[in-house]
């Protein structure tokens, strides 16, 4: 049954691992006053149940019948921000699976922003670093700039030293010759070169294989044509 389910990896070992006795229902009843949109009683979910749901079904800035899209974007980041400092590596399993499994590329990076803010936010420590869940969600060679262009829109210029290694750690495992030429293109608000800038990644030693698998390596070379490839800066 679990198998033709839309179920996280997490979420499907707890399941597998419980006894076989009458389900509880993860949610209680809601106080007196709190009612749905419609005026029927409410009940309150669990948190991790109430993220899980709207990370899989809500697409940034949309809106629904009962909520605008950014009510429900503030639900999400406040949501992720609560259970970053609560529950850190539930959180944290959450967002790579959302970027993996899940293909959900644009919760993942809006996620990863929130876990790392909160943390900072709150002096947390405790669980996965906020450097390695930034990396975990970069999987792709345009994500590094568009987290950290997400992270200057929502939360200013000033972008913490953990958000700078996590985005440098996926720069070098990202960044080729060939994926030079397929993403960094003038559509994109953060070019290569701006990323490279911003980060101060630099090359590593790359294995044949992913060479062949992925283009030439990223070199110095790369370094300097990325950097290149931006506009001049107006007078």
């Amino acid at each position: 049954m679990w198998s033709d389910m839309l179920v996280a990896p997490h979420v499907l070992a707890t399941a597998r691992s419980m006894p076989s006795s009458p389900p509880r229902p993860r949610y209680r009843p809601g106080q007196p006053e709190f009612r749905t949109y419609a005026g029927g009683p409410a009940v309150v979910r669990e948190p991790r149940d109430e993220l899980f749901l709207l990370a899989v079904g809500n697409f940034v800035s949309q809106r629904t019948f009962y909520e605008t899209g950014e009510e429900r974007d503030g639900r999400y980041t406040r949501l992720v921000g609560e259970l970053a400092v609560r529950d850190p590596e539930w959180t944290a399993s959450l967002l790579r699976w959302l970027r993996g499994e899940g293909n959900m590329r644009t919760a993942s990076l809006v996620g990863a922003a929130a876990y790392v803010r909160a943390r900072l936010e709150a002096g947390a420590t405790a669980g996965p670093s906020n450097r390695s869940v930034i990396d975990s969600v970069l999987q792709r060679a345009d994500e590094p700039g568009e987290l950290l262009a997400h992270w200057i829109s929502a939360y200013g210029r000033n972008v913490p030293q953990p958000v700078k290694r996590g985005v440098a750690d996926g720069v070098r495992r990202l960044y080729t010759s060939r994926a030079l030429l397929k993403y960094d293109t003038a559509s994109r608000a953060f070019r290569f070169g701006d990323v490279l800038n911003l980060v101060h990644a630099t090359p590593t030693r790359t294995s044949p294989g992913r060479a062949r698998s992925s283009g030439t390596p990223w070199t110095a070379a790369t370094t300097r044509s990325a950097r290149s490839r931006r506009p001049p800066t107006p007078c």
